[in-house]
């Protein structure tokens, strides 16, 4: 008598995880697009100054609004990625933490820079007056900024030392990581670039591959696998 033995299609690993590695592919390139369309004001007396900060005004909250939601996802899906790795381990817990932290002061800069400055400039009718407050927000935004990429940096070369005892594209991924998290941090500290429109477009680019390379890594991963049968043969092999 002759058993006929079906083996059905394994549905995904884990399927958090691999929509998440979906989701950070597709943001990681829409976060350098937002970006691109940053306002950048260019004058330097106040009243003018203020005049130009109002005309671009929706365009500053739209973009600063897109990044911060984009920010909020990828943190939730490098949160699943962080969990696929093991928390448990300290590089992975220690740089889950790190970008976590990163991430509230990234958005305390873009909450200033998109939201506060612009309602401020609303109020064009006395510049003189308003540059206190304007000068005040703007070193605070520049802090949180500084703040926020020490911190993703720092998670970003945690991750990375993390990923460099794997073997293949991983490595790969952990050996460039490891670069994207250092160098910035270290051209920060050392007063290579600023974190103006143009310098946070860098940092925003770096940042983007990296996490783009973990996404494809990530629903690489946890991607459906087809079941085998008892000969150890995929269920869709004709052998």
């Amino acid at each position: 008598m002759s058993v006929e033995i079906r083996a059905a299609a394994v549905p995904s690993r884990d399927a958090s995880a691999y929509y998440s590695g979906k989701v950070l592919v597709a943001l990681s390139l829409l976060s350098v697009l937002v970006m691109a369309h940053h306002p950048e004001v260019r004058a330097h007396d106040p009243a003018a100054a203020l005049q130009q900060m109002h005309a671009v005004s929706g365009m500053n909250e739209w973009v600063h609004g897109a990044l911060i939601a984009a920010m909020l996802i990828v943190c939730v899906c490098l949160g699943e990625f962080a969990r696929l790795r093991g928390l448990r381990r300290f590089k992975v817990r220690a740089g889950w933490l790190a970008y976590q932290f990163g991430v509230v002061a990234m958005t305390g800069a873009a909450l200033n820079n998109g939201f506060v400055s612009v309602a401020i400039a609303g109020h064009a009718d006395a510049p003189i007056a308003l540059m206190p407050a304007l000068i005040y927000g703007h070193e605070f935004a520049n802090a949180c900024a500084v703040t926020g990429v020490f911190g993703m940096s720092a998670a970003i070369a945690l991750w990375s030392l993390d990923l460099l005892g794997e073997r293949g594209p991983a490595r790969w991924i952990g050996t460039y990581g490891l670069l994207a998290g250092v160098l910035p941090a270290l051209g920060l500290a050392f007063g290579w670039f600023r974190l103006d429109v143009h310098g946070m477009f860098a940092v925003v680019i770096v940042q983007s591959l990296w996490s783009l390379a973990i996404g494809a890594w990530l629903s690489a991963q946890a991607s459906p696998r087809p079941a085998q049968g008892d000969d150890g043969h995929r269920a869709d092999d004709p052998r």
